[in-house]
């Protein structure tokens, strides 16, 4: 599976991209939004930045993906987890993490490999037991 980097920062896709080489994982780095939307259709997971300059935020570029139809996995990277248009992302089913700047890329990358290459949850059956109520998943520490 090909992971699409987006970032402006040309060094932190440089670093991004050979994190998940070592993994074995394919990945392609774009610089800006016009470039990962040539390379989106190939792609089956992306890494993004929230800002992305140019006037564009990875918030919103997520957002617009999701509409067309054209958002696979995402993991979003911000140095400002606390803004107000990254907390709202919870609402999409694609949104894997909000990982805070700074981290850990080896551990990032490990993570992002694990989450791509782990084999789907077995669908609850259709007649089962009363089901017990949720528990809340505690809160993640930011990957280290």
């Amino acid at each position: 599976m090909r992971v699409l980097i987006l970032d402006n920062d040309r060094g932190m896709r440089e670093l991004v991209a050979l994190a998940l080489r070592m993994q074995e994982l394919d990945c392609v780095a774009a610089g800006t939004v016009e470039e990962a939307e040539l390379a989106l259709p190939e792609s089956g997971a992306v890494l993004m930045d929230f800002h992305l300059g140019g006037g564009h935020s990875g918030a919103a570029v997520a957002r617009r993906w999701a509409a067309e139809g054209r958002l696979p996995p995402f993991w979003l990277v911000t140095g400002t987890p606390e803004d107000e248009e990254v907390r709202a992302l919870a609402d999409l089913p694609q949104l894997r993490a909000v990982v805070g700047k700074p981290f850990s890329l080896l551990a990032f990358a490990r993570e992002v490999k694990i989450s791509l290459t782990a084999p789907p949850a077995d669908p609850a059956p259709a007649e089962s037991s009363p089901e017990l109520p949720a528990e809340p998943m505690p809160p993640q520490p930011p990957l280290e």
